[in-house]
C-alpha cells in the first residue's frame, strides 16, 4: 500500500502541476502526500436492497451518500482507485470482469455536486468502468460533495487516499489535549471545591500554584453553595482573571463535545462486536470516558455554583432589598459574567442540536437488520453525566435574572447616590424605560443581540 501511495502521489503531483497550478495564484496548491488509505467493499443493488434512493437528484441508490471527506489536510488531494467484480466469482481479475461491467444497464458512478444549497450548477453523476482512477484536486473538497450510485450486479471494490490532518484524530491527540485541560486552573480550583469540607486543606495544599485558594475564610457560617462561589472568586475574581476562567471554561465544554461526538458516541455505535475486535481501544475508551466525567463535574461546579447561584442572589436581593443590603458589597457575584453566560448557551444548544441528529440517525431502519451485537449499545456515561443535561432555557432564564437584577442595581446605586428632586424622578421615569426595553433581550446571548434588526433596517427600506 506504501508503494501505491508514492506512486499516486507523484501522479497527482504531476496533474496538480499541469492543470492546477497555472489558474492558483502563486501556483500554491494543496499536499498531494497521501498518508491514510480506506479500503471498501461494495454490494450492488441486486444484492443490498435496503440501499437509500437519491431523491433529491433521482440518480439511484447510493452506497455511500452525499458528503465531504472530513479530518483532512486543508486543500488536499484525494485519490480514488476501484475495480468491479462479478458477484458468481468474485475470485475474477478485474479486467475479465471489466468488459461486462461496461454493458451493464446500471453501471456503479460517481456523483458530483455543489456544496452550496443555493447553486443552480446541477449534480452530475459520471459512470466509471473497472480499473479507474479519479482525484479530487486541492480545493475539490472544500466546494464540492460526492456520492457513490450503485451498480445493479458487480462487487465494487475501493481504495481511497488521502492526506490525514496532522496530530488530530489520533488516541495520542486526544490522550494530550484531555491531559492539558483538565490541568488547566478551572479544573484544578473545581477539584478542590468538590471534595469535602474535612479534605480542603489537603486539596488547597496540592492546588495548582497559580491559584491562591483561602479555604479557612469560608467556614464561618456560610453555605456549601457560597462557600464555592467564594473560592471561585479568590481564584478568578478580577477581570483578566475572569476573562481566563470564561477561556478555559470554553475549553472544557468544547472538549466535552469533541469526546462525546468524535469518539465516545463513534465507539458505540459501531456494536459490541467491533468494540470486541479493537482491544486495543477498550483503555483509551476508558480513558477517554473518565476524562468526560471529570469535565461534567467542573462544568456542574460552575453552572451550579456560579451561574444558577449568581442570578437567584440577584433576584433575592432585589426582591428583599433594605436600606442595609443596598450598601452590601456583592463580591459573591464578581465571578459570574455574561460571558460566562453566553459560552453555556452556546454550548447546551449545540449538544441539544448534535443530539438530536444523533437520535434520528440511530433510529434508521438498517439497524434492525444487524446482529445483536452489530447494533448501537449505549453509554450509561452519556445519559449519567448532569453537566450536559442542562437545558438552554434554563440557562437563558438565570442570564435574564442576572442581567436584569444587576442593572436595577447599577441604576439604583447611581440614583441614590446623584439623584436630586424632580431631576432624579426624571432620571428614575427614563431609566424604568430602558430597562423594559433590555429585559426582552437579556436571555440573549451578545451574538444574538447584534443579530437583531436595528434602525438601519428601517432606514435600508426607505432608500
Amino acid at each position: 500500500m506504501g508503494t501505491i501511495n508514492q506512486h499516486l502521489t507523484e501522479r497527482t503531483n504531476h496533474v496538480l502541476q499541469e492543470d492546477i497550478a497555472p489558474h492558483v495564484k502563486n501556483g500554491l496548491v494543496g499536499s498531494a502526500e497521501y498518508s491514510l488509505t480506506l479500503i471498501n467493499r461494495m454490494e450492488p443493488t441486486s444484492v443490498k436492497k435496503d440501499l437509500k434512493k437519491d431523491n433529491l437528484h433521482d440518480m439511484g441508490k447510493t452506497s455511500v451518500s452525499w458528503h465531504k471527506d472530513s479530518g483532512l489536510q486543508d486543500f488536499s488531494s484525494i485519490a480514488v482507485y476501484h475495480t468491479m467484480q462479478d458477484l458468481r466469482n468474485s475470485d475474477d481479475s478485474s479486467s475479465s470482469s471489466s468488459s461486462s461491467s461496461s454493458s451493464s444497464s446500471s453501471p456503479w458512478k460517481v456523483a458530483l455536486r455543489v456544496a452550496d444549497s443555493t447553486s443552480r450548477t446541477p449534480a452530475l453523476s459520471v459512470p466509471l468502468p473497472s480499473g479507474s482512477l479519479y482525484y479530487l484536486l486541492d480545493d475539490f473538497n472544500h466546494q464540492h460533495e460526492h456520492a457513490v450510485i450503485s451498480g445493479a450486479s458487480k462487487l465494487r471494490y475501493s481504495s481511497t487516499h488521502r492526506v490525514a490532518r496532522d496530530g488530530c484524530g489520533s488516541w495520542q491527540y486526544i490522550r494530550d489535549k484531555c491531559k492539558m485541560i483538565l490541568s488547566s486552573n478551572i479544573c484544578t480550583c473545581t477539584r478542590v471545591l468538590l471534595r469535602s469540607k474535612g479534605d480542603d486543606a489537603n486539596a488547597n495544599a496540592n492546588a495548582n500554584a497559580s491559584i491562591s485558594i483561602s479555604i479557612n475564610a469560608t467556614d464561618g457560617g456560610i453555605d456549601e453553595q457560597q462557600r464555592k462561589v467564594h473560592v471561585l472568586n479568590e481564584a478568578y475574581g478580577n477581570t483578566a482573571k475572569r476573562k481566563q476562567l470564561v477561556k478555559e471554561f470554553r475549553a472544557c465544554l468544547h472538549l466535552m463535545i469533541e469526546l462525546e461526538f468524535e469518539w465516545i458516541r463513534q465507539w458505540h455505535i459501531q456494536g459490541r462486536h467491533h468494540a470486541k475486535l479493537h482491544k486495543y481501544w477498550h483503555k483509551p475508551m476508558q480513558s477517554m470516558i473518565h476524562s468526560y466525567q471529570s469535565l461534567d463535574k467542573v462544568v456542574s461546579c460552575i453552572v451550579n455554583s456560579v451561574l444558577r447561584q449568581s442570578s437567584s442572589k440577584l433576584k433575592s436581593k432585589y426582591k428583599y432589598k433594605s436600606s442595609s443590603m443596598s450598601g452590601t458589597n456583592t463580591n459573591t457575584n464578581t465571578v459570574a459574567c455574561e460571558d460566562l453566560y453566553d459560552v453555556a448557551i452556546e454550548s447546551a444548544e449545540n449538544v441539544k442540536k448534535m443530539r438530536a441528529a444523533w437520535e434520528l440517525r440511530l433510529k434508521d431502519p438498517i439497524f434492525a437488520t444487524l446482529p445483536d451485537d452489530m447494533k448501537p449499545f449505549s453509554c450509561s456515561t452519556l445519559d449519567e453525566c448532569g453537566g450536559t443535561q442542562i437545558q438552554p432555557k434554563d440557562l437563558r432564564k438565570w442570564r435574564g435574572l442576572f442581567v436584569r437584577f444587576k442593572e436595577e442595581e447599577t441604576t439604583d446605586s447611581i440614583e441614590n447616590g446623584h439623584g436630586h428632586g424632580d431631576r432624579k424622578g426624571k432620571k428614575s421615569s427614563s431609566s424604568s424605560k430602558k430597562r423594559k426595553l433590555k429585559d426582552n433581550k437579556s436571555n440573549l446571548t451578545k451574538k444574538e443581540r447584534k443579530k437583531i434588526a436595528s434602525n438601519w433596517e428601517k432606514m435600508k427600506g426607505k432608500i
